[in-house]
């Protein structure tokens, strides 16, 4: 075998898998069956601030014209789409599909989005209360400050800002065990005296720490879970 057969060979010689996989750049959306998409595209929009960048799906439509899949996608920031509806009825081709009820909840327990600042959840929360969206419940996680709300067809939207301005005091309250030991699942507390707090101009710092607002004002008994779907 000459020198150039042996050094062609070795080229084309496959490599070893790799010992551990490569992590995403971000994640950049998520796709929800509904039975009723422009539904579902509303209470998105109006909670999230969101816009359609997409709807309907014309190369699912039948001989007729008549479209067999309705898809819309919706986005609040520069990625084409962080959100996706596709009608569930349309996509099995059958009947109506039974819907999620108060005692067969979505699998899809929440889809928690962000906020920059306090101030900026406050403004939202005031927003949603005005058009008829309240939260579920509001919980201080001890990481994050959230307030979980439903939407039509059972789905969870957990909107939240971080507790912590840095990664690294985050990282040493989660050493310390204070969220096994206090904070599993956060004590409750009533958002509206959250708000009324801030427009007061209490500082947020302790508006948003662990040891400030939630220990003044944390509700005496937990609920951490909604008793009914939205009408």
């Amino acid at each position: 075998m000459s020198d150039a057969t042996v050094k062609q060979q070795a080229r084309v010689a496959p490599k070893p898998a790799p010992k551990r996989g490569v992590a995403p750049d971000y994640m950049s959306h998520v796709v929800l069956h509904t039975r009723d998409v422009p539904r579902m595209v509303d209470w998105w929009s109006k909670v999230l601030n969101a816009r359609s960048m997409y709807d309907d799906f014309p190369a699912a439509q039948d001989d007729r014209g008549i479209a067999r899949v309705s898809v819309d996608f919706i986005t609040f920031d520069e990625e084409h789409h962080r959100l996706a509806f596709m009608n569930i009825d349309g996509l099995t081709g059958g009947g109506p599909t039974p819907g999620p009820s108060d005692t067969t909840p979505s699998s899809l327990h929440h889809i928690a989005f962000t906020y920059r600042s306090l101030g900026d959840l406050v403004q939202n929360w005031k927003y949603l209360q005005s058009v008829g969206i309240e939260p579920i419940y509001t919980l201080h996680h001890g990481p994050t400050i959230s307030c979980y709300y439903m939407d039509p067809d059972g789905n969870r939207a957990e909107l939240q800002i971080d507790a912590f301005e840095t990664r690294e005091a985050l990282d040493e309250w989660f050493k310390s065990g204070a969220f096994a030991e206090h904070y599993g699942a956060g004590p409750t507390f009533d958002f509206a005296k959250l708000a009324e707090r801030y427009d007061a101009g209490d500082d947020e710092a302790w508006l948003k720490s662990n040891d400030g607002f939630i220990r003044k004002y944390a509700d005496p008994v937990r609920k951490t879970s909604p008793s009914s779907r939205p009408k």
